[in-house]
């Protein structure tokens, strides 16, 4: 099997777990459930993450990946600090909007398995700290020129996060609620998208 193949049949397994964990939950899939849908065979499964929980955790650190990808990329493309933090906000609305069900599955495993706390702790402290120091070097720069009121930067990412990781996590209480199809809940989706961008923006005012 060529280096290609491997990176090919180790996606599409990290396709399928993720598919199935999001919509079952990690403690009601099983490698069986993740082979079949990859089709492959469990002893795959085991040759390239020996056990569920290696899994799991590869899964979880692809998406932290992809969110810092988008945070890097975005800080390289605008040019002002108040568009950075525009796009950053509206770029993590999207990662959550593409996987709904990911803030629920996050909280619910660590509610229920309180041992995986310890996991995200780790996956967070590996992240490369140029990219939230360079974050806090401009908010605190920006505070300095009067431009933002005095606030830390971890104030900010728990205020973006929390406000988008919101909506999705009261999903189905909306939807119940208000009577929301698919469509309507999108539509609705896409207008808090600009009002949390309208709130965050506003909040940083001095």
């Amino acid at each position: 099997m060529t280096a290609e193949n491997h990176r090919d049949t180790e996606a599409q397994i990290l396709a399928a777990a993720e598919e199935l964990f999001l919509e079952r939950g990690f403690a009601l899939t099983s490698t069986t459930m993740i082979a079949k849908k990859a089709g492959c065979t469990q002893a795959l499964i085991h040759y390239y993450f020996r056990t569920k929980d290696r899994l799991v955790e590869a899964v979880l650190k692809q998406k932290v990946m992809l969110f810092l990808s988008i945070f890097t990329r975005i800080d390289g493309e605008e040019k002002d600090f108040e568009g950075r933090i525009r796009r950053k906000i509206e770029s993590h609305f999207d990662v959550m909007m593409e996987n709904p069900r990911l803030p629920f599955l996050l909280l619910n495993e660590i509610a229920s398995n309180p041992e995986r706390a310890p996991l995200i702790k780790r996956m967070v402290e590996e992240l490369p700290r140029p990219v939230f120091d360079r974050f806090a070097a401009e908010l605190r720069a920006e505070i300095a020129a009067g431009r933002v009121r005095p606030m830390e930067s971890i104030d900010l990412l728990i205020t973006l996060i929390s406000l988008n990781a919101m909506l999705f996590l009261a999903q189905p209480v909306l939807t119940a609620v208000f009577g929301l199809d698919e469509a309507a809940f999108k539509k609705l989706a896409l207008h808090r998208r600009e009002e949390h961008v309208a709130i965050i923006m506003r909040s940083l005012k001095p």
